[in-house]
Formats: C-alpha cells, sequence, structure tokens
C-alpha cells in the first residue's frame, strides 16, 4: 500500500484509514491499547473549527480571526 494521502493512490490511502480503524475497533473490543494512524472525532471537531474561523475571517473582510481553543 502506499502511504496516506499519496495522490496518485487516493482510494489506497482511504483503505489505510480504514484499517486502522478496524484494528483500532477490535483491539477495544479485546480490550486491548494501541496506537493507531487514524483520524478520531477530536480530529474531525478540529477540522470544523478551523473551516468555521475561515469563515468567519471572510465574512469580515479577510481580518485576522483568532483560531479558538479546542
Amino acid at each position: 500500500r502506499l502511504p496516506f494521502g499519496h495522490p496518485e493512490a487516493f482510494i489506497e490511502a482511504f483503505a489505510n484509514v480504514y484499517l486502522e480503524a478496524v484494528a483500532a475497533i477490535r483491539a477495544n473490543l479485546e480490550g486491548k491499547q494501541g496506537s493507531f494512524d487514524h483520524p478520531t472525532v477530536n480530529d474531525g471537531v478540529e477540522g470544523m473549527a478551523f473551516i468555521e474561523t475561515c469563515v468567519k475571517s471572510a465574512k469580515s473582510g479577510g481580518k485576522w480571526t483568532k483560531f479558538p481553543k479546542i
């Protein structure tokens, strides 16, 4: 498999994310701890906060808008 985000392997990059998510779910069901390389809910919340901040900045004429602490 090619690495995450590789432009020539868009579908394979998502497959890598799915494989890591499945590994995390399996480990959780088995009561095991581990380090997994996949986006989390917190990553999604931070991404949405970034988009919201960009929209606020654009609506204010492109003025600097402070990014909220998450």
